[in-house]
């Protein structure tokens, strides 16, 4: 017996090679069948999704959930609009991290992943400026303590002239082998 039936839907499906029209049976929150034809007997509930795709959870890769003046909570986006794990893009630092996992991260209904700030304090005002703020070695060291849940190195807003915010970036990312995301204007 299946918990939930979406019928009729178009499937994408990437990991699995599956681009077809199809019907999905979830039980125990588990996808348990797919394909054509699928029993609505055999299942507590169905949906009508025709005309709809049904795809796997997706990664909204950029969002700001912590820090920024313009954050949001992840549960108020992400869901509706079928993401089920978010990347936080720089909103804590290392010293803000503890605060990041106990106010967002871990009353999150959906998987929240982040890129940690350069900038010790995370994304906050003119503070993304100073560059004595930006500590490769604590980054890289919040980083590996919180590997799986930290997955980058981020540096923005960085309006100086030189490179050395990206440099102390790119150094926090060798040490800690983790992506560095980049995003300012020179």
């Amino acid at each position: 017996m299946y918990d939930l039936l979406l019928k009729g839907g178009h499937v994408i499906d990437p990991a699995n090679a599956v681009d077809e029209a199809a019907d999905v049976a979830i039980a125990d929150s588990r996808v348990v069948a797919l394909g054509p034809g699928l029993d609505p007997g055999m299942s507590k509930r169905t949906i009508d999704v025709s005309g709809h795709y049904v795809v796997p959870g997706l990664i909204d890769m950029h969002v700001h959930a912590f820090g920024y003046k313009a954050s949001l909570p992840p549960d108020v986006h992400a869901l509706s609009n079928g993401a089920t794990t978010v990347v936080d893009a720089g909103g804590a630092g290392w010293r803000s991290y503890d605060a990041f996992w106990e106010q967002v991260i871990s009353r999150s209904r959906v998987r929240v992943l982040a890129f940690l700030n350069i900038v010790d304090a995370g994304m906050v005002d003119e503070v993304e400026q100073y560059v004595p703020a930006m500590s490769p070695g604590p980054c890289a060291e919040t980083i590996r303590r919180h590997h799986g849940v930290l997955v980058g190195v981020k540096v923005a807003h960085f309006m100086g002239t030189s490179w050395e915010a990206v440099d102390r970036a790119v150094a926090a990312g060798a040490e800690s082998d983790t992506p560095v995301m980049v995003d300012f204007r020179p």
